[in-house]
């Protein structure tokens, strides 16, 4: 009789241990589909734009997402590595927002990698200009060590727009 409780007690630890890695598995399968819904509205509002217009008109896709604040220093599981080549403007709680142009730490703006844009000396164009950036993140090495994708920044008078291609 005890080796029979023995077995009930060693299945239902294993039964256990079962159920917590399914409600972890189901945990970041929510986040992921959370993050996908997220990108399919994006795509949809930019197949809603016309290509040759003015992307500060029509054709930039609104983020306003509050997690990506500087300010926010619990490094998450958001990733932009599935963001699709297109103009960007960005607000934070339903004001406009613009890149970081400094070094922002490891696993702010709920990412382990936060991405800043580095103007390499020039300024923020004039309105109706544009001009080149890279964006760059820090890493374990340093803030210039990971990312350095070109990015496109557009002065649109009371907001900037930024051409920006997935993260590697």
């Amino acid at each position: 009789m005890t080796e029979y409780i023995h077995t009930l007690e060693e299945e239902n630890s294993n039964l256990t241990k079962a159920v917590t890695l399914l409600e972890e598995k189901d945990a970041n399968l929510i986040s992921d589909i959370h993050h996908l819904q997220d990108n399919i509205i994006r795509l949809q509002q930019a197949s809603n734009y016309s290509i040759s217009g003015d992307p500060c008109e029509q054709g930039h896709i609104l983020v306003d997402d509050a997690w990506r604040s500087v300010n926010n220093s619990g490094g998450g599981p958001s990733c932009d590595i599935d963001l699709h080549e297109w103009w960007y403007r960005f607000r934070l709680n339903g004001n406009n927002a613009i890149l970081p142009m400094e070094c922002v730490p490891r696993f702010h703006c709920s990412t382990a990698v936060a991405i800043w844009l580095d103007l390499e000396g020039r300024s923020m164009p004039d309105v109706r200009q544009e001009t080149q950036g890279i964006a760059r993140g820090s890493s374990t090495r340093g803030c210039s060590q990971y990312q350095n994708t070109s990015v496109t920044v557009r002065n649109c008078g009371e907001f900037y727009i930024y051409k920006l291609k997935p993260a590697n």
